[in-house]
């Protein structure tokens, strides 16, 4: 079984797909998009491959890093409720 911080993130508990990323986010992925477009132009077949299996390991290099850092801010924002209640 996942842990509860798991499945929040997961979006079991709330629909990630929904979060509101703001324009600096959007704007930012779609300059990489377009400036990785233009740079695959000038690849051959095989160098095209490299490129997006790099670019996938990154996505999932991404994706870990946005758990671990989801589940430390969600560890610190709980201590921080209960410290304010402990007293």
């Amino acid at each position: 079984m996942k842990s509860v911080i798991a499945e929040i993130f997961s979006g079991h508990c709330a629909n990630n797909e929904t979060i509101d990323k703001g324009v600096d986010y959007q704007d930012i992925d779609v300059k990489i998009d377009e400036l990785c477009e233009r740079f695959k132009k000038g690849l051959n077949k095989e160098q095209i491959i490299s490129f997006e299996k790099i670019r996938n390991m990154q996505y999932e290099l991404e994706a870990v890093t946005e758990e671990v850092h989801f589940k430390e801010g969600f560890k610190l924002g709980l201590k921080t409720g209960v410290e304010t209640f402990k007293d």
